[in-house]
């Protein structure tokens, strides 16, 4: 328990909120198979500092989304959903510009998505200029 605890604080739930947005945004409505993509992401795609501790905590917790995602009835309100996911995996990434997952899956929609395409264009712009610092 306290090397999960040493472990948790880092890019974990960031992480699984950007594996479960880009899954959702590419399976196109097919919930159920969600939580599966989204290991396939993580593997893909490790996140700064991710290791054994990590992979097995995100298997228990997409193992549970895909429980629940299960029990949902078909016509759920999905864009409800990536937009809820983006706002939290934006707020608990300890270090977007380390994880840039976070912000083109999560901060760079969210943009275009609530604030325009003036604001998404913006925040792309100065995404790029916090890498190249």
């Amino acid at each position: 328990m306290a090397r999960i605890a040493e472990v948790l604080p880092g890019h974990f739930w960031c992480a699984l909120l950007a594996a479960l947005v880009s899954t959702a945004t590419r399976v196109d409505r097919a919930v159920e198979r969600a939580p599966d993509s989204a290991k396939e992401f993580l593997e893909e795609r490790s996140p700064p500092d991710w290791g054994p501790a990590q992979e097995l905590l995100a298997d228990t917790a997409l193992e549970t989304v895909g429980e629940c995602a299960a029990g949902l009835p078909t016509g759920t309100r999905v864009q409800e959903l990536l937009l809820t996911m983006r706002v939290l995996g934006v707020f608990v990434c300890p270090g977007p510009v380390r994880y840039t997952e976070i912000a083109r899956l999560c901060l760079v929609p969210l943009g275009k998505d609530v604030l325009g395409d003036g604001a998404a264009r913006l925040l792309r712009q100065s995404y790029h200029a916090a890498l190249a610092a």
